[in-house]
């Protein structure tokens, strides 16, 4: 009886080994010479590609834009205005920071115009900063951080030290002018106005996005984005407070100033405080790069990012909600970053809900339930590559 139970035993040990070995294997794909098992998620994006025959459109449309997607309390609204896009040169470019973007006779010409005297402390601010270099950690990303504020390219300022321009690192540049930052805190004392593209007389929105646009060209940029635009002023002044992100070929760098380089993500923005006789404040965080090398991709088009989030709403990946509208839609480059030196720029479908619209949000359902206000498709293969 003992030896029947054992060969009975023995009989079901070959038998699911058998039936084991005929189980479907999941099927893999490689990434970086490593086999992963591949998930029902990836042949549905695939599906989406594949179907939309990737590349055949080259240009996405100028215009308003709006789509519906989801269904019941589910539901993601988008709400947007389009520019003009051209698909066909876009690529995942490799970049550095440009630290030598700048030449100081520039410099001078563009923010130090009519003073007599400026000085150069480039030499004496690198001093001081190699010595708190020297006490940085080893390692880690607050030593990195350290490293690149002591890499100062140059350091200028005006005898009376109301202006003063320096690159804090090899991407960072700032600027300000003390006195008129004074004027202004006395100008606009008691009540004043905060308008979204007011014009301030009769220096309009579109003037000031033009003159600030022509001054970083001149500095040697390819281009700026405005982001946004807002204007403060009172019956005796007024100023525009503009938001901008570096352009490289023709396509803007995604601005990302929530996470403080928590991430992989290079936090890119930049901001200036100007009115029609002058700008007289500018920090410019990471937004000069230069571009060292270049590989062509096929872009999905809008459409197809918009089906493909359609996918992941309906597969439950992204939780959105009927109450909010996503204001924002446009193709950028996400800058990633692995050694905080190089930088990674990959095209992506970004939707995202902008400042202004996020005030009219009930911020207490976006954190309990976990809504994405910012999301990017990777315009390359589909997949989510940020939200936040």
């Amino acid at each position: 009886m003992k030896r029947k139970i054992i060969r009975i035993l023995c009989s079901y040990i070959v038998l699911s080994a058998v039936l084991c070995g005929c189980a479907d294997v999941p099927s893999s794909k490689e990434s970086g010479g490593i086999s992963y098992a591949e998930e029902e998620n990836d042949h549905g994006v695939e599906n989406i590609i594949d179907e939309a025959e990737t590349g055949n459109e080259t240009v996405v449309a100028a215009g308003p834009f709006q789509r519906d997607l989801g269904s019941g309390d589910s539901r993601f609204h988008i709400a947007a205005t389009i520019k003009e896009t051209d698909l066909s040169n876009v690529g995942i470019l490799s970049a550095v920071p440009y630290g030598d973007m700048f030449d100081k006779e520039t410099v001078l010409e563009v923010f130090f115009p009519g003073e007599e005297e400026v000085l150069d402390l480039t030499e004496q601010v690198n001093k001081e900063a190699e010595a708190e270099e020297a006490k940085a950690p080893e390692g880690g990303e607050q030593a990195v951080t350290v490293r690149m504020e002591a890499m100062n390219r140059l350091c200028l300022e005006t005898k009376d030290q109301n202006k003063q321009f320096a690159q804090s690192d090899d991407a960072t540049f700032s600027f300000s002018d003390q006195r008129k930052v004074m004027e202004d805190k006395q100008l606009l004392q008691g009540d004043y106005l905060v308008l979204a593209d007011n014009n301030l007389d009769g220096y309009s929105v579109e003037a000031a996005e033009l003159d600030l646009r022509n001054m970083f060209q001149e500095l040697g940029m390819e281009d700026i984005e405005v982001i946004s635009c807002v204007s403060y002023s009172n019956e005796k002044y007024g100023y525009y407070d503009i938001h901008f992100t570096p352009v490289v070929r023709g396509i803007p760098i995604m601005h990302n100033p929530y996470e403080r380089n928590t991430d992989q993500i290079v936090d890119v923005i930049g901001s200036a405080e100007m009115d029609a006789e002058e700008v007289w404040d500018i920090q410019a965080n990471n937004c000069m790069w230069k571009v060292v090398d270049e590989k062509q991709v096929a872009c999905i088009s809008l459409e197809t990012a918009v089906k493909i989030l359609k996918w992941y709403i309906e597969n439950g990946n992204i939780l959105c909600s009927d109450a909010i509208v996503y204001d924002r839609c446009e193709l950028q480059y996400m800058p990633e970053t692995q050694d905080w030196e190089n930088v990674t720029l990959t095209p992506v479908w970004r939707f995202y809900v902008s400042m202004d619209e996020q005030e009219h949000i009930d911020m207490d359902e976006v954190y309990s339930n976990n809504i994405s206000l910012d999301i990017s498709i990777n315009a390359v293969n589909g997949e989510i590559a940020y939200r936040r």
